[in-house]
C-alpha cells in the first residue's frame, strides 16, 4: 500500500468515533495492511479475510472471499476496510454486497480501488500547456487523436487476476449505494480513489 493511500485511509478514520469490531477484506500478513494503521491500535476487534492462508498474531485471520462472508452475521462489524481488492475480485458486487450486509448501522465504510479519470493523456504527459502545443504541431494527427482519447489506468498486476479499473462515479454509484455522508477521495496519478460512508 502506497504511503498517500494509507494517509487517506488514517485521515478518514482519524475523524470518526472509532469503536470495534473491524474488518479488512484483503487483509495483507505484512504491517501495511490497513488493519494495522496505528489509529485502529485502541479496537480490541480486529478481523482480517484472504483468500491465502498465513498466520497473524495481531488480528483475528480467516481464510475466505469478500464475494461470502457467511461466517459473519449481519451488522457484525463497525468498521469496514477494503483497499486493492476489488480490481481483482470478478464478482466484486457479490463482494460490496457482503460489505454492506456486514456492517452495523451507523458504521463506516472505506473502499479504495485503482480508477481512470477524463480523457486527454496529454494533461498527464505535459503539464505545460506550451510543451502540450508544441507537441500538437510536431506530432502526427492520428497521435494527437489517440492522446486525446486516452487516460492514465494502473497497469495489470495479478492477485490471482486483474478485471477492473473504476471510475469515480462508480465508486460513488456503485460502491457507496445507500450510503450516508460519502465521500470520495482522488489521489496520485495513475488515480486512486477512496469512497467512505456511513450504513443508515
Amino acid at each position: 500500500m502506497s504511503p498517500e493511500v494509507s494517509s487517506i485511509f488514517s485521515a478518514i478514520l482519524s475523524e470518526c468515533k472509532l469503536i470495534g469490531p473491524v474488518l479488512e477484506i484483503g487483509v495483507t500478513s505484512d504491517d501495511d495492511s490497513l488493519i494495522n494503521l496505528p489509529c485502529l491500535n485502541e479496537i480490541p476487534v480486529k478481523v482480517g479475510v484472504n483468500l491465502e492462508n498465513f498466520n497473524s498474531g495481531k488480528y483475528k485471520f480467516i481464510m475466505a472471499s469478500g464475494n461470502d462472508l457467511s461466517q459473519f452475521e449481519s451488522a457484525s462489524f463497525q468498521i469496514v476496510l477494503c483497499n486493492s481488492v476489488l480490481e481483482h475480485d470478478l464478482f466484486f458486487w457479490k463482494t460490496i454486497s457482503e460489505i454492506k450486509r456486514v456492517t452495523a448501522s451507523g458504521g463506516i465504510i472505506i473502499i479504495g480501488v485503482p480508477g481512470y479519470r477524463d480523457m486527454g493523456l496529454g494533461k498527464f504527459l505535459f503539464k505545460s500547456k506550451l510543451i502540450r502545443k508544441l507537441f500538437r504541431i510536431i506530432s502526427p494527427s492520428s497521435l494527437n487523436e489517440i492522446i486525446d482519447a486516452s487516460t492514465i489506468t494502473l497497469g495489470e498486476h495479478f492477485y490471482p487476476g486483474d478485471f477492473y479499473r473504476f471510475s469515480k462515479f462508480s465508486v460513488e454509484k456503485l460502491f457507496m449505494a445507500d450510503l450516508l455522508n460519502i465521500e470520495i477521495y482522488e489521489i496520485m496519478t495513475p488515480p486512486r480513489f477512496i469512497g467512505f460512508g456511513v450504513k443508515p
